[in-house]
């Protein structure tokens, strides 16, 4: 099962649509969470948003709860030196969140974080190696009106650097 949260994002059509294309991909179902009323995306040259990773979590780790899963996976990686972070995507955060989890289900649901301390390119390489379909996801924070990537925001700098890094070759911002 995977979780799909709106959180007041702009981007939440594009990012709906990718969901639905991998989970189609790979057979999988999803479930979406509403919380556009508790967290929001603000504007600005960051779009940070303030312990959003914690929140997706203790979203995550209540559905695990429910459903009778023993394993939250969270897909977030950690790069320094952007310019902003996510400190609730550090490896030191998500040590001490998992150890909450572990002791605040009984044991019933362990946080596992494969890209923990990796950097955007080495998911990117990862992934290639393991044939996802990345033409599917989904990066841009401020999509266009046409809902195409800005090439601009944090995100679509990231995708583009990580991209070319591990191809080795300019990489066109198409999605």
């Amino acid at each position: 099962m995977s979780i799909f949260v709106w959180h007041g994002q702009k981007q939440v059509h594009q990012e709906k649509e990718a969901v639905e294309a991998i989970m189609g991909h790979y057979r999988l179902y999803y479930d979406m969470e509403n919380l556009s009323d508790h967290l929001y995306q603000p504007a600005g040259p960051n779009y940070l948003i303030p312990f959003r990773n914690a929140a997706l979590l203790t979203v995550g780790v209540a559905l695990a709860e429910r459903e009778g899963i023993k394993w939250l996976v969270f897909g977030g990686y950690s790069q320094p030196g952007w310019g902003y972070e996510y400190p609730d995507s550090t490896p030191e955060f998500l040590g001490a969140f998992g150890a909450c989890i572990q002791m605040g289900t009984g044991g019933r649901v362990r946080l596992v974080c494969p890209w923990s301390g990796w950097t955007k390119d080495q998911v990117v390489r990862w992934a290639l190696d393991h044939q996802v379909p990345l033409e599917l996801t989904w990066t841009c924070y401020a999509p266009s009106h046409q809902g195409k990537p800005c090439g601009e925001c944090p995100a679509c700098k990231k995708r583009r650097w990580a991209m070319e890094v591990a191809l080795g070759e300019t990489y066109p911002l198409d999605n």
